[in-house]
């Protein structure tokens, strides 16, 4: 059995740059800021590999 987390991820998208969020499920989950990357197809896939990763 594999044991499963629960978590959202936002994404604050703009033309050059994108601000990443993710937070804990529930209401005193905790928000982290991720960071920002470029808009372009290939970073935004690196940072969900990564994020995939870790949560």
């Amino acid at each position: 059995m594999a044991d499963y987390r629960e978590a959202f991820v936002e994404i604050d998208v703009a033309k050059l740059r994108n601000a990443i969020a993710i937070a804990d499920a529930g209401r005193v989950g905790e928000v982290r800021f991720f960071g920002e990357v470029e808009a372009s197809a290939a970073s935004m896939r690196v940072v969900i590999h990564r994020i995939a990763g870790q949560v």
